[in-house]
């Protein structure tokens, strides 16, 4: 009877940890770091350690009817380890991953991904290392960076793909669509794990990073646009537009076709927050714009190209400057064929500065998207009614993937 009785609690704590952990991750962190034992790391073992001390306490003084509760938080604790664990790190394999500058890596993933025309030689390079190397730059110094990705209404599961990755290298991450977009990317997101643990070193109480959403739908644009405005002056560290059309010269925005979009639907004037974003100069804060067309915003970086190369470029070009507005991107990634290649190609060449800089192989294999979690991603779109990709175009998208895999993996 008393171990049914344990199993039921043990049961019950554990539903009850987690659904809090999900539903308020914040007040659950805090309250768990109260357990705090001076010198102790905050990371998911020294949590069960403490958790086995309390334990201890809780066996000789307390009365046996806690012991269930005290074993139900061991248990999550180690459930937590086993979830977020890494690779154990091979002193051999770093050594010979080592051996292969960074550099030499990227540029032969830029000279299989970049557009011949529109690509400026070296910006996936920086943007690479702006990304790795983000430190928070607003005022409350112990925040976790955050980066706000502007994404249009293709190409969500791109931006997702992103979202993950600059999650997992321990930023939290703001996406920012309009509202019609809101059902696909919070169902999108529903399959995935939105939070990555990452403890914070600025703020012990900070151990976890990030996916959220911001949406600006017609009705409410202006009160949510000046809301952002202030967001993009004091809280954002970085902007990354994935595949979001910009104002053209006429200040309409364009398909690569030459359909005006503003005809067929809503869109939010989200180009207008890089103005607030630069309000505050810091060498850090980067504006980063990946697209294919040249209709993408922050594309008028090299609008004398896109004139030059790309048939009604003219009419469909982003434009640098809007009403007065600098909206023209610190560095481009011009892919060749699909805008999903240069989100490959950013997150591979991300991941081996970070890899570099922290001396750890298995950076690349936390950070980078695998086949089956691409294929995952597109089926979830499909079955909220968001085709991502025909099944033609998925072969030829996977096939990229696992050449800058294979490229960013190797070593001697």
């Amino acid at each position: 009877m008393r171990l049914m009785i344990l199993v039921i609690l043990l049961l019950l704590t554990y539903v009850v940890v987690n659904t809090l952990s999900t539903s308020y991750p914040v007040a659950v962190n805090r309250i768990f770091t109260l357990t705090n034992i001076g010198f102790f790391a905050y990371t998911p073992t020294s949590s069960t350690l403490r958790y086995v001390v309390i334990f201890a306490v809780l066996h000789r003084y307390i009365p046996k009817t806690m012991l269930g509760i005290a074993i139900s938080i061991v248990v999550c604790n180690v459930h937590e380890y086993i979830t977020n664990r890494e690779e154990a790190p091979n002193p051999r394999r770093n050594k010979a991953f080592m051996k292969i500058s960074y550099h030499d890596k990227i540029k032969e993933i830029e000279d299989i991904v970049i557009h011949p025309h529109l690509g400026v030689k070296g910006d996936l390079l920086a943007s690479a290392e702006a990304l790795a190397r983000l430190r928070n730059t607003n005022y409350n110094l112990r925040a976790r960076p955050e980066i706000g990705i502007l994404v249009g209404p293709d190409n969500l599961a791109d931006a997702v793909t992103l979202s993950v990755a600059c999650m997992h290298l321990g930023y939290n991450v703001v996406i920012i669509s309009e509202k019609c977009n809101e059902s696909i990317l919070k169902a999108v997101c529903e399959e995935i794990k939105t939070r990555h643990y990452c403890p914070n070193p600025m703020n012990t109480t900070d151990q976890y990073s990030s996916i959220k959403h911001y949406y600006i739908s017609r009705k409410d644009k202006d009160k949510r646009m000046s809301n952002l405005e202030k967001g993009m002056k004091e809280e954002i560290d970085m902007i990354i537009a994935c595949h979001r059309a910009g104002p053209s010269a006429d200040g309409y925005c364009y398909t690569v076709r030459g359909t005006k979009l503003n005809d067929k639907r809503f869109i939010a004037p989200l180009h207008n927050s890089v103005k607030h974003f630069r309000h505050r100069t810091n060498e850090m804060r980067k504006f980063i714009a990946i697209g294919d067309g040249g209709n993408e915003l922050g594309f008028g970086k090299v609008i004398d190209k896109i004139h030059k190369h790309i048939n009604n470029g003219k009419r469909i070009g982003a434009v640098a400057n809007s009403n007065g507005k600098d909206i023209a991107a610190d560095h481009i990634i011009a892919a060749d064929d699909v805008s999903t290649q240069g989100v490959y190609a950013l997150i591979a060449a991300t991941a081996l500065v970070r890899a570099h800089d922290s001396d750890a192989f298995q950076c690349v294999t936390r950070v980078m998207p695998t086949e089956a979690s691409q294929r995952a991603l597109w089926d979830r779109c499909i079955a909220e009614g968001k085709e991502a990709a025909s099944r033609t175009s998925e072969e030829r998208l996977l096939k990229y993937l696992n050449t800058v895999r294979k490229v960013a993996m190797r070593y001697e």
